[in-house]
């Protein structure tokens, strides 16, 4: 009788045993199940800050690999044949390579899935041809708005004989400021870096906004050429660098704007080749001029019509640049921006 009862506790012991043991070992798969989506969200946390990282190291390359050269002929102006033969030469090559940074993301993107065709690194670099026609010109057009009140009193001079300095220049200068400059700066500095930031995992804002900075950067070594090459005194060449680098990376956030919008390398080229063709606005000659009254209120107008019109005339529709996906309905960029914490 009293070994009936021993057995029955021992018994009635390893069955709490083994039941404590299985809630536990229950709770402890609960907690791991638990643990899943915390662990996920802290690999793909992990990935998005080694792709943020890259992205910008990648960027930061291209802009030393694109203006590094520049000081190795400091001694000649950089107006001159052998200076421009020579940057030509050296930011095509840059150009060249440039865009293996976004073409190593994409290979390791799920992002680019609803992109159609075959070729989807050319057509993230904005190089494709449906739309191209409208990206051609509507940004120049639009851009040109901007320019109301300039081109007023270019044509105003024009007409009456006096000499228009945007026209008057050699074919070096043209060759220099209107091709080399906009075809390898925009493909760079815009069609290499917009892309590779959305990729990994910056939003559409950070990128447009962030790549312009790289760019004006790049304009800093003006100032050696300010000194050296046309006199000027450090504050003065300072302060002139100052002003392009912010001028250059407004415009910049411009640039981006239309890239993002149209999906054209096209566009913010076009863009680029009118602005430097123009040159910042002269205000002073505005205001001197017989016609100040009407050539301001052009300068008005023209910025009231490009407030109004650049949502519009930059809408991704014009230029074919929305994906009928099968989840966003939006256009490229936004596609691949959209997400970005997903894990590849």
């Amino acid at each position: 009788m009293g070994d009936t009862s021993v057995d029955s506790h021992h018994r009635s012991s390893w069955i709490d045993r083994v039941l404590e043991n299985s809630v536990l070992a229950a709770l402890a798969t609960l907690l791991k199940v638990l643990l899943v989506p915390v662990q996920l969200l802290a690999i793909v946390a992990k990935r998005r800050r080694e792709g943020l990282m890259h992205a910008l190291l990648a960027c930061l390359l291209i802009s030393t690999a694109y203006v590094a050269p520049f000081y190795f002929q400091r001694k000649v102006p950089r107006g001159h044949r052998n200076t421009v033969l020579f940057r030509t030469v050296s930011t095509l090559t840059v150009c060249a390579v440039a865009w293996i940074p976004l073409a190593l993301a994409v290979s390791r993107s799920s992002k680019v899935e609803d992109i159609q065709g075959r070729h989807v690194v050319l057509q993230l670099l904005g190089l494709r041809t449906k739309g191209l026609a409208a990206a051609a010109l509507v940004p120049i057009l639009l851009t040109a708005l901007l320019f109301l009140g300039p081109l007023s009193l270019l044509v105003i001079k024009w007409l009456s004989g006096r000499r228009v300095e945007q026209l008057d220049r050699s074919l070096l200068e043209w060759w220099r400021s209107t091709v080399v400059g906009p075809v390898t700066e925009e493909f760079a500095f815009r069609a290499c870096m917009l892309p590779l930031l959305l990729l990994q995992g910056y939003g559409p804002t950070q990128a447009v906004l962030l790549t312009p900075l790289f760019f004006g950067v790049a304009h800093l070594h003006h100032a050696y050429d300010f000194v050296v090459h046309q006199g000027c005194t450090v504050h003065d060449a300072l302060l002139m660098v100052g002003f392009q680098a912010a001028f250059t990376t407004v415009f910049g956030w411009y640039a981006s704007f239309l890239l993002f919008r149209t999906g054209h390398y096209i566009a913010p080229l076009g863009a680029h080749a009118f602005c430097n063709i123009m040159g910042f606005p002269d205000l002073s000659a505005a205001q001197a001029h017989p016609r100040a009254r009407l050539i301001s209120r052009l300068y008005l107008v023209g910025i009231l019509a490009f407030a109004a019109l650049v949502g519009p005339l930059s809408h991704p529709l014009l230029y074919s640049n929305m994906l009928p996906s099968r989840s966003l309905g939006v256009n490229m960029y936004g596609h691949i921006a959209h997400d970005a914490c997903r894990v590849p």
